[in-house]
């Protein structure tokens, strides 16, 4: 048979003798029936029924010691903390010398009650912690567990104990075909309701079972309360026999705390125990083609089978080594080393390991043929060794197929054999290693010409549990190995759950993943290998561990933690089953006639020694879900007038608005189910992003939906409403509204549009058991919501920047509209105004009017009055028209006076000089670099070079003869460098002496620097020294003999200066020397020139020959 997780079986071996011992101190005891199921099979339709069956089921855990893992088996004793630390401690042994898989079902393999017994869910009243490798520990019974050592010792999860009262146990007692009895306990005093309902309806809340209605609402069929009660009995009679029923239980207590779901009673379930021997007895069970079941069990050295008797199973055939010639042993061992079947008669065919003594190379593969009342063994091989990892197919012939795995010596080889020849006959599959290249899990079918197609499982030199599958068939005698499950590549841990062949010879398989808790089915049906997903909508994960085929429908046993269920398979749809737990751990295979109308679990619970059957009809396990009407609706609502605005001052729950609506109907076609919906999904188009609409809480609101949040996918375009429980009540409708408001405002684009539109029939998920959607049609919001932005403020949006006075703006400013969240109205137009207020002035357009709330200048101006002077711009838009926004201010901008000329700020004095005579000036020349407006570049400081020019022709008719002044630093003696400081140089103590070129020339002061333009001062005018000739100088007076002057004479001196004369231009003033005479200078400035003074001495002859009378002209004005 075929068990998921399977030992190595030196492996096995250790671990059964190590743990065996540790195990024995759990007492046996009675075990009741187990109807209690934690499923939440939301909304599933199922059929189950009532038949006549009497079924008492004492309360388990009569004994005093039990396994610290049974508290919640609906045991009423606490558990022991003594065997909990032999539990833990066998766990602990068992993990530290690698003989304890990881895997929980693994772990369950080895011990039903010690590890793999029960996953309990968060909703327990006692603080625990799940381990990662299946154990569940209790504050109660372990005290040292807290959350830091469950995570950090135990690898696994802590669930603080709930307050809300729990349904520990149930089962059911008393079943006629009208009545049956449920009994239950609770973790506290609590008033217990209970609601029967037909078992198609959905599954009820806890809430709905207080109110007494099933899953869409409707009045259940029977509804049940006991008040202030931790245990009692719920009696449900006056049923319709055949009839189909569930119950569903939740407690309210004192604190009017609800348990936070229903617990499911599922009154079709029958339990029982077969065996309670003291032993490992590796249960299976099988069914016959006229519907009998049989269980096959080891029971101290005898093979037994037993046959179903209608309520239970009796004693049908045995046998024991002493049965087999030569042989002192069998070999059944764990649950892989031997498998049978029955054939079209009901006749019993078996393969089995036997010994001449109990050392394991005296064994070899024996198959045994029970024909209803005697016994036939054949020695099918010599191998030299135990077979493991059996399994037996028997082709529409009844003759037989077998593989197994044995050791050789020197490692594990698969082997197949078959006596469709009349006698044995035996041959190689592959031939392994040891170590990490072990095989397991071996499995056979044979097509109706006799080809045998032979799986395995081979470790491929790895030890974790990754292992590969392989498949190889007898048409090439196992030559060609098609791995089909790469284990090792993949890291993931592969097992087979089964493999079968239908009567066209296709092949089925189920297998799972349980590193992700995930299954598979997979099929050569359709001509090539289908893989098909195998899921439930109570369970997240799967371990599928059979299937069986009846008819056209498989069948697939899967367990999700210790909570099993079936699901069924038609070949298009798929029905998820009822779940259902078990005592211990589901052993192999399970078994299913639909002669009988009946299935078959077989359980054993190995830390009590006990097997147990758990069976009920098909139906009472899975069964497809009653005919609904498909006649719901969604339609526009008038609620709503679409399409809205979304205004940006929208960012907050209190100013939600409402954008879209429509209405949901149930047809009331007569299904009595109502219309459950659980998602809703709303299309998005339109102009807006995806950022846009991400940005926007989008929320449902409803009779059944406050406010509930939707997620918006950028990748789909869509707003998914989901984990809803809308539910419309049949013939009843109900309108819905989506409101929407800002959770980030900003970056939003006025006008962009937001489209939504919904279609009944495509875009919502409805629940089990609902109404179906009939054809449907999108409905829209229109032309869509509108993202809206009114302006609030004007802002610059580009600063204004690089202001050179009299230019335009390196940088101009732009102006826009915005809301409080910086978003842009682009439907403001109204005309935008600059002004600022500094010394200097604005140019250029500084009225512009705004396009899509947007106004660009593109030459303003500024002129400053000094250097480095700060302005400020001020935006306004039109005072009294539209939003009258307030004005709003640029960031300050420095003018920057750039210069373009240089200036005589103050012109030299004198600017009349005489030739070669040296002058200084008495007002110095000032010079100063100026831009266009004659304003200052104080931040000018290149070198200002003075120099003398013509300022008519730029070309001297003189000499420069000196030209210094203070700070010169050019090194020329006719120019003067000065460094100017803020753009202004003074020239101080400025020295010029020039020589004209004629008579008289005019000069100016010539300032350059660097490329701005050059200044000429005012004009200077050079005269050159008069001549004075003697012949036209006369002296008269004398009043001497001779014409000798005498003292009293008054001599006069005449200088003809006119045109006749010497005819000198420019002479302001004419002194004559009288000194030779005893008088001083006389001046005049008559055109002739004469100067008299009375001698105060008569001059000698020579004076009077050489007279010293020679006038000088004067220079001054």
């Amino acid at each position: 048979m075929h068990k998921l997780q399977s030992f190595k079986r030196s492996s096995l071996s250790k671990a059964i003798c190590l743990a065996m011992p540790l195990l024995a101190v759990s007492a046996s005891a009675n075990t009741a029936s187990r109807n209690l199921s934690s499923s939440r099979r939301s909304r599933h339709n199922a059929v189950v029924h009532v038949a006549d069956k009497q079924q008492a089921t004492p309360a388990r855990n009569s004994a005093a010691s039990r396994s610290a893992f049974s508290r919640f088996g609906g045991h009423g004793k606490s558990p022991q903390k003594a065997q909990h630390r032999v539990d833990s401690k066998a766990l602990t042994f068992l993990q530290q010398h690698g003989l304890l898989d990881a895997s929980t079902d693994q772990s369950a393999s080895l011990s039903g009650e010690l590890i793999g017994r029960k996953q309990f869910a968060t909703d327990s009243p006692f603080a625990h912690c799940h381990s990662s490798w299946g154990g569940t520990y209790y504050t109660n019974t372990y005290t040292s567990t807290n959350s830091a050592r469950c995570v950090n010792t135990y690898g696994g999860t802590w669930h603080e104990g709930v307050t809300s009262p729990v349904v520990m146990s149930t089962n059911v007692t008393n079943k006629t075909s009208t009545s049956f009895d449920v009994n239950f306990t609770m973790s506290e005093t609590s008033t217990v309701y209970a609601v029967l309902v037909d078992s198609s309806k959905p599954t009820p809340s806890s809430a709905q079972v207080l109110a007494g209605t099933d899953g869409n609402g409707t009045a259940a069929i029977q509804t049940k309360t006991v008040a202030s009660v931790t245990s009692g009995t719920l009696s449900f009679t006056g049923l319709t026999a055949g009839a189909s029923y569930m119950v569903y239980i939740a407690g309210q207590d004192t604190s009017m705390e609800v348990s936070s779901s229903p617990t499911q009673v599922n009154p079709a379930y029958e339990t029982g125990l077969i065996s309670d021997v003291g032993t490992w007895k590796f249960p299976k069970v099988k069914v016959d083609g006229s519907g009998n079941f049989y269980v096959a069990h080891s029971a101290n050295g005898t093979i037994k089978f037993l046959k179903w008797n209608g309520s239970g199973f009796s004693d049908y055939a045995s046998f024991s080594a002493a049965d087999i010639s030569g042989r002192a042993y069998t070999g059944w061992g764990n649950q892989n080393r031997v498998d049978y079947e029955l054939d079209s008669s009901g006749n019993i065919h078996v393969v089995f390991s036997a010994g001449e003594t109990n050392m394991a190379v005296t064994y070899d593969p024996f198959y045994g043929y029970y024909n209803g009342s005697t016994w036939t063994f054949t020695n099918i091989a010599e191998t030299g060794n135990s077979v493991d990892e059996v399994d037996l197919f028997l082709d529409a012939n009844d003759k037989a197929f077998t593989s197994f795995k044995y050791y050789n010596g020197s490692g594990y080889q698969v082997n197949y054999a078959t006596n469709v020849s009349g006698s044995w006959v035996m041959s190689n599959v592959v031939i392994a290693g040891s170590g990490t290249d072990e095989v397991h899990d071996t499995y056979v079918v044979a097509d109706s010409s006799g080809t045998a197609t032979v799986f395995y499982r081979r470790e491929d030199n790895q030890n974790n549990a990754q292992d590969n599958y392989y498949r190889a068939s007898s048409s090439d005698s196992f030559a060609t190995k098609t791995k089909i499950l790469d284990g090792v590549n993949d890291a993931k841990i592969y097992r087979f759950g089964n493999v079968i062949i239908d009567s066209s010879d296709k092949i089925h398989y189920a297998y799972s993943n349980q590193t992700d808790g995930l299954s598979y089915y997979v099929t050569n049906a359709s001509g090539s290998w289908v893989s098909t997903g195998i899921t439930s909508s109570a369970h997240s994960v799967v371990n599928t561990r059979d299937i069986q085929q009846v008819g056209s429908t498989f069948y697939f046993a899967s367990s999700s933690g210790t909570t099993y269920f079936l699901t069924s398979y038609d070949g298009s749809t798929w029905t998820d089953g009822f779940d259902f737990e078990l005592n211990g751990y589901m052993n192999d295979r399970f078994a299913i006639s639909s002669v009988a109308d009946r299935a078959m679990v077989v359980s054993e619970d190995s830390s009590a020694w006990e097997i147990h059957y758990h069976t009920s009809t098909v139906s009472g396990y899975v069964t497809a879900a009653s005919a609904l009407d498909s006649d719901a609706n969604l339609i526009a609502s008038s609620t709503v007038t679409e399409p809205v605005g979304l205004d940006t001052t929208a960012d907050s729950d209190l100013e939600a608005v409402d954008v879209f609506d429509f209405t949901l109907s149930d047809g009331g076609g007569g299904d009595n189910a109502s219309l459950d919906v659980t998602q809703i999904v709303l299309n998005v188009s339109g102009t807006s992003t995806d950022t846009e609409r991400g940005n926007i809480i989008w929320r449902l609101s409803g009779p059944d939906a406050s406010n509930v949040t939707g997620s918006y996918s950028s990748v789909a375009d869509t707003i998914t409403f989901s984990g809803l429980n809308v539910s419309i009540a049949e013939g009843e409708s109900e309108t819905y509204t989506v409101n929407a408001y800002y959770n980030t405002n900003s970056n939003i684009t006025e006008d962009h549009t937001i489209i939504l539109s919904v279609d009944g029939d495509t875009d919502l998920t409805l629940a089990a058991g609902s109404t179906s959607m009939g054809t449907t049609s999108a409905i829209t919001n229109g032309t869509g919501t509108t993202l809206d932005v009114v302006a609030t403020a004007l802002a610059f949006t580009t600063q204004p920047s690089g202001s050179v006075s009299g230019s335009a703006l390196s940088t101009q400013p732009v102006v826009t509209a915005r809301d409080a969240f910086g978003n842009t109205d682009v439907d403001f137009t109204e005309t935008v105004t600059l002004s600022q207020a500094s010394a200097g002035s604005l140019g250029g357009d500084v009225d512009v009017s705004a396009v899509s709330g947007v106004a660009t200048f593109t030459d303003v101006t500024y002129t400053a009055t000094a250097d480095q002077q700060s302005f400020t711009l001020t935006a306004n838009d039109e005072d009294g028209t539209g939003s009258n926004l307030s004005t709003t201010d640029a960031n300050a901008v420095t003018a920057d006076v750039v210069a373009t000329t240089l200036v005589f700020a103050t012109e030299p004095a004198p600017t009349t000089i005489n030739s070669t005579q040296a002058t200084a000036f008495s007002t110095v020349p000032v010079v100063q670099a100026v831009d266009g407006n004659g304003t200052v570049d104080t931040g000018y400081s290149t070198d200002i070079v003075l120099s003398v020019t013509d300022p008519n022709d730029s070309t001297l008719d003189g000499v420069v003869n000196s030209l210094t002044g203070t700070g010169d630093s050019d090194g020329s003696g006719t120019t003067v460098t000065l460094t100017p400081g803020s753009g202004t140089a003074t020239f101080s103590n400025l020295n010029l002496t020039y020589t004209v070129g004629g008579i008289s020339d005019s000069i100016a002061l010539n300032a350059t620097s660097g490329g701005l333009a050059a200044a000429n001062s005012s004009t200077i005018t050079a005269n050159g020294l008069p001549t004075v000739t003697d012949a036209y100088i006369s002296i008269s007076g004398a009043s001497g003999s001779g014409g000798t002057f005498k003292i009293g004479d008054t001599v006069t001196v005449t200088w003809n200066n006119t045109g006749s004369g010497d005819n000198n231009s420019g002479v302001s003033s004419v002194s004559a020397d009288f000194s030779a005479f005893g008088g001083g200078a006389l001046s005049t400035s008559s055109a002739v020139r004469s100067a008299a003074r009375k001698a105060s001495a008569a001059p000698s002859a020579s004076d009077a020959a050489a007279p010293r009378a020679r006038p000088s002209p004067g220079c001054s004005k």
